[in-house]
Protein backbone atom coordinates (compact mmCIF):
# COMPACT_ATOMS: atom_id res chain seq x y z
CA UNK A 1 0.00 0.00 0.00
CA UNK A 2 1.61 3.39 -0.97
CA UNK A 3 1.21 6.55 0.66
CA UNK A 4 0.07 9.65 -1.30
CA UNK A 5 2.17 12.79 0.44
CA UNK A 6 0.35 16.25 0.26
CA UNK A 7 2.67 19.08 0.47
CA UNK A 8 1.52 22.46 2.11
CA UNK A 9 3.89 24.54 0.26
CA UNK A 10 2.40 26.56 -1.90
CA UNK A 11 2.66 25.92 -5.62
CA UNK A 12 4.22 28.60 -8.22
CA UNK A 13 2.10 29.43 -11.17
CA UNK A 14 3.99 30.28 -14.71
CA UNK A 15 2.47 33.17 -16.62
CA UNK A 16 0.69 35.05 -13.98
CA UNK A 17 1.39 38.44 -13.15
CA UNK A 18 3.31 38.91 -9.85
CA UNK A 19 1.13 40.81 -7.31
CA UNK A 20 2.18 41.74 -3.16
CA UNK A 21 -0.11 43.49 -0.81
CA UNK A 22 2.41 44.90 1.24
CA UNK A 23 -0.37 47.49 2.70
CA UNK A 24 -1.94 45.97 6.25
CA UNK A 25 -5.66 44.20 6.32
CA UNK A 26 -7.21 47.51 7.95
CA UNK A 27 -5.85 50.06 5.42
CA UNK A 28 -7.39 47.97 2.64
CA UNK A 29 -10.58 48.00 4.48
CA UNK A 30 -10.62 51.37 5.21
CA UNK A 31 -10.27 51.86 1.59
CA UNK A 32 -13.15 49.63 0.33
CA UNK A 33 -15.34 51.39 2.59
CA UNK A 34 -14.39 54.85 1.84
CA UNK A 35 -15.27 53.87 -1.85
CA UNK A 36 -18.38 52.66 -0.96
CA UNK A 37 -18.89 55.72 0.89
CA UNK A 38 -17.86 57.87 -1.76
CA UNK A 39 -20.51 55.79 -4.10
CA UNK A 40 -23.26 56.00 -1.44
CA UNK A 41 -22.82 60.17 -1.29
CA UNK A 42 -22.94 59.98 -4.96
CA UNK A 43 -26.56 57.94 -5.06
CA UNK A 44 -27.56 60.77 -2.25
CA UNK A 45 -26.74 63.50 -4.09
CA UNK A 46 -28.51 62.11 -7.48
CA UNK A 47 -31.68 61.36 -5.55
CA UNK A 48 -31.50 64.98 -3.74
CA UNK A 49 -30.97 66.58 -7.34
CA UNK A 50 -34.14 64.66 -8.38
CA UNK A 51 -36.09 65.67 -5.72
CA UNK A 52 -35.28 68.98 -5.97
CA UNK A 53 -35.94 69.17 -9.97
CA UNK A 54 -39.31 67.70 -9.28
CA UNK A 55 -39.51 70.23 -6.89
CA UNK A 56 -39.17 72.95 -9.19
CA UNK A 57 -41.36 71.62 -11.91
CA UNK A 58 -44.63 71.23 -9.38
CA UNK A 59 -43.50 75.22 -8.43
CA UNK A 60 -43.59 76.38 -12.02
CA UNK A 61 -47.15 74.51 -12.33
CA UNK A 62 -48.43 76.01 -9.60
CA UNK A 63 -47.22 79.75 -10.61
CA UNK A 64 -49.00 79.20 -14.07
CA UNK A 65 -51.77 77.95 -12.21
CA UNK A 66 -52.26 80.73 -10.43
CA UNK A 67 -51.18 82.75 -13.28
CA UNK A 68 -54.10 81.52 -15.64
CA UNK A 69 -56.78 81.84 -11.82
CA UNK A 70 -55.95 85.54 -11.54
CA UNK A 71 -56.08 86.39 -15.41
CA UNK A 72 -59.83 84.39 -15.18
CA UNK A 73 -60.63 86.39 -11.67
CA UNK A 74 -59.98 89.68 -13.51
CA UNK A 75 -62.41 89.20 -16.52
CA UNK A 76 -65.09 87.61 -13.68
CA UNK A 77 -64.39 91.55 -12.37
CA UNK A 78 -64.58 92.96 -15.41
CA UNK A 79 -67.36 90.94 -16.76
CA UNK A 80 -69.06 91.75 -13.46
CA UNK A 81 -68.52 95.11 -14.24
CA UNK A 82 -70.27 95.75 -17.46
CA UNK A 83 -73.34 93.26 -16.28
CA UNK A 84 -73.51 95.65 -13.44
CA UNK A 85 -73.42 98.89 -15.96
CA UNK A 86 -76.13 97.23 -18.37
CA UNK A 87 -78.47 96.88 -15.30
CA UNK A 88 -78.23 100.51 -14.50
CA UNK A 89 -78.87 101.04 -18.49
CA UNK A 90 -81.86 99.00 -17.88
CA UNK A 91 -82.89 100.13 -14.25
CA UNK A 92 -82.74 103.94 -15.93
CA UNK A 93 -84.58 102.95 -19.11
CA UNK A 94 -87.24 101.57 -16.71
CA UNK A 95 -87.41 104.44 -14.69
CA UNK A 96 -87.32 106.67 -17.90
CA UNK A 97 -90.51 104.57 -19.14
CA UNK A 98 -92.37 105.22 -15.48
CA UNK A 99 -91.84 108.90 -16.09
CA UNK A 100 -93.30 108.97 -19.63
CA UNK A 101 -96.55 106.53 -17.97
CA UNK A 102 -96.88 108.90 -15.54
CA UNK A 103 -97.42 111.84 -17.90
CA UNK A 104 -99.56 109.95 -19.74
CA UNK A 105 -102.02 109.27 -16.81
CA UNK A 106 -102.01 112.86 -16.16
CA UNK A 107 -102.74 113.20 -19.42
CA UNK A 108 -104.93 110.40 -20.14
CA UNK A 109 -108.39 112.68 -20.48
CA UNK A 110 -106.88 114.26 -23.54
CA UNK A 111 -107.39 110.95 -25.86
CA UNK A 112 -110.20 111.86 -28.88
CA UNK A 113 -112.23 108.65 -27.59
CA UNK A 114 -114.71 109.25 -30.79
CA UNK A 115 -112.02 109.59 -33.28
CA UNK A 116 -110.80 105.79 -32.29
CA UNK A 117 -114.41 104.39 -31.96
CA UNK A 118 -115.42 105.83 -35.19
CA UNK A 119 -111.87 104.69 -36.63
CA UNK A 120 -112.45 101.28 -34.98
CA UNK A 121 -116.45 100.64 -36.64
CA UNK A 122 -114.79 102.30 -40.21
CA UNK A 123 -112.04 99.75 -40.33
CA UNK A 124 -114.73 96.60 -40.08
CA UNK A 125 -114.40 94.58 -43.12
CA UNK A 126 -117.81 93.48 -45.16
CA UNK A 127 -119.32 90.60 -43.42
CA UNK A 128 -118.81 91.62 -39.99
CA UNK A 129 -120.19 94.07 -37.12
CA UNK A 130 -118.55 95.62 -34.18
CA UNK A 131 -120.67 94.26 -31.71
CA UNK A 132 -119.04 95.71 -28.19
CA UNK A 133 -116.01 97.79 -27.27
CA UNK A 134 -114.64 98.82 -23.66
CA UNK A 135 -111.66 101.01 -22.59
CA UNK A 136 -109.64 101.07 -19.85
CA UNK A 137 -107.58 104.07 -19.72
CA UNK A 138 -105.00 105.12 -17.63
CA UNK A 139 -106.15 107.38 -14.55
CA UNK A 140 -104.48 108.61 -11.70
CA UNK A 141 -104.68 105.65 -9.74
CA UNK A 142 -104.05 102.84 -12.16
CA UNK A 143 -102.25 102.26 -15.18
CA UNK A 144 -102.08 100.30 -17.94
CA UNK A 145 -100.07 96.95 -17.72
CA UNK A 146 -96.47 97.61 -19.08
CA UNK A 147 -95.17 96.16 -21.84
CA UNK A 148 -93.42 93.13 -22.37
CA UNK A 149 -90.84 93.91 -25.04
CA UNK A 150 -88.09 95.40 -23.91
CA UNK A 151 -87.48 99.55 -24.76
CA UNK A 152 -91.12 99.64 -26.11
CA UNK A 153 -93.24 102.89 -24.95
CA UNK A 154 -95.59 103.39 -22.57
CA UNK A 155 -99.17 102.49 -23.20
CA UNK A 156 -101.93 104.92 -21.93
CA UNK A 157 -105.16 103.10 -23.17
CA UNK A 158 -106.74 99.80 -23.45
CA UNK A 159 -109.43 98.99 -25.72
CA UNK A 160 -111.04 95.31 -25.90
CA UNK A 161 -113.44 95.02 -29.44
CA UNK A 162 -115.95 91.95 -29.85
CA UNK A 163 -115.87 91.35 -33.89
CA UNK A 164 -118.87 89.35 -35.05
CA UNK A 165 -118.12 87.72 -38.30
CA UNK A 166 -118.83 84.76 -41.00
CA UNK A 167 -115.00 84.30 -41.62
CA UNK A 168 -111.78 83.86 -38.90
CA UNK A 169 -110.01 86.51 -41.34
CA UNK A 170 -112.24 89.25 -40.84
CA UNK A 171 -110.12 89.90 -37.81
CA UNK A 172 -107.26 90.00 -39.50
CA UNK A 173 -108.48 92.95 -42.02
CA UNK A 174 -109.36 94.81 -39.21
CA UNK A 175 -106.07 94.41 -37.65
CA UNK A 176 -104.28 95.50 -40.59
CA UNK A 177 -106.55 98.83 -41.39
CA UNK A 178 -106.03 100.09 -37.36
CA UNK A 179 -102.38 99.41 -37.66
CA UNK A 180 -101.89 102.59 -39.39
CA UNK A 181 -103.57 104.73 -36.62
CA UNK A 182 -102.01 107.33 -34.40
CA UNK A 183 -101.22 106.19 -31.16
CA UNK A 184 -101.33 102.53 -32.25
CA UNK A 185 -99.10 100.58 -30.24
CA UNK A 186 -100.46 96.55 -30.56
CA UNK A 187 -103.11 94.41 -30.67
CA UNK A 188 -104.09 90.60 -29.86
CA UNK A 189 -107.08 88.78 -30.03
CA UNK A 190 -107.40 86.85 -27.03
CA UNK A 191 -110.46 84.36 -27.86
CA UNK A 192 -112.39 83.23 -30.97
CA UNK A 193 -115.60 81.58 -30.24
CA UNK A 194 -118.45 79.69 -32.44
CA UNK A 195 -121.77 81.99 -32.83
CA UNK A 196 -124.60 81.36 -35.01
CA UNK A 197 -123.06 84.35 -37.75
CA UNK A 198 -119.85 82.75 -37.44
CA UNK A 199 -117.31 83.62 -35.41
CA UNK A 200 -117.16 85.94 -32.43
CA UNK A 201 -113.47 87.49 -31.59
CA UNK A 202 -112.00 89.43 -29.01
CA UNK A 203 -109.35 91.51 -29.54
CA UNK A 204 -107.03 93.55 -27.09
CA UNK A 205 -105.60 96.63 -28.50
CA UNK A 206 -102.96 99.39 -26.63
CA UNK A 207 -102.75 102.85 -27.42
CA UNK A 208 -99.56 104.87 -26.91
CA UNK A 209 -98.25 108.20 -25.67
CA UNK A 210 -99.01 109.08 -29.40
CA UNK A 211 -102.69 108.99 -28.96
CA UNK A 212 -102.68 112.39 -26.74
CA UNK A 213 -101.31 114.34 -29.49
CA UNK A 214 -104.49 113.74 -31.61
CA UNK A 215 -106.44 116.84 -32.13
CA UNK A 216 -109.91 116.50 -30.47
CA UNK A 217 -112.78 117.48 -32.65
CA UNK A 218 -114.44 120.79 -31.31
CA UNK A 219 -117.69 120.01 -29.63
CA UNK A 220 -120.50 121.37 -31.56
Amino acid sequence: MSLIRRSSEPQLQFGADAFVDLFPREITQQRRLTALTKRSWIGVLALSAGVVLAIAASATVLVYEQTQLMDANTKTRALTREMQAFDELVQLRAETQQLEATRGVAAAGAIDWDFYLASFRGAVPAGATLSSISVDSATAFSSITAPSVPLQGPRVAQITVRIESTSADAVTVWLDNISTLPGFADATPTSVSNVPAGFASLVTVHLDAAALTVPKEPTP
